[in-house]
């Protein structure tokens, strides 16, 4: 007899704190609805940092800086059965929203017991 398992991890990035902290709650709720409870912990700030010349001729020490951050969050499912993993599927798919991007990692977990 075998069991197969899945974990999947969904990473969600932004520009924005509140887009992604807003859509995070909305799902954790809609995914407590199917007895789907992942753990959510944040993952560090990206910060790219550009310097840009304000004048292209002459003046070469007038610089301005910039920066972009980037937020992100982590929901981890341990275990889940295939069919759960259809259903999460589905419901991050409809639930997209704009400024945010997401990525789903699967890990496939293949026991084998006599």
């Amino acid at each position: 007899m075998s069991a197969t398992h899945y974990d999947i991890h969904l990473v969600y990035k932004s520009y924005n704190t509140e887009v992604l902290n807003n859509h995070i709650k909305q799902l954790v709720k809609h995914l407590s609805k199917l007895n789907l409870n992942p753990k959510v912990s944040s993952m560090p700030t990206k910060i790219n940092k550009f310097t840009v010349l304000r004048s292209p001729h002459i003046d070469k020490k007038a610089r301005d800086q910039f920066e972009l951050r980037t937020h992100s969050k982590l929901l981890v499912f341990k275990k889940l059965a295939f069919k759960n993993m259809k259903r999460l599927g589905s419901l991050v798919h409809s639930y997209n929203t704009p400024g945010l991007g997401n990525k789903i990692i699967i890990y496939h977990n293949y026991n084998h017991k006599s």
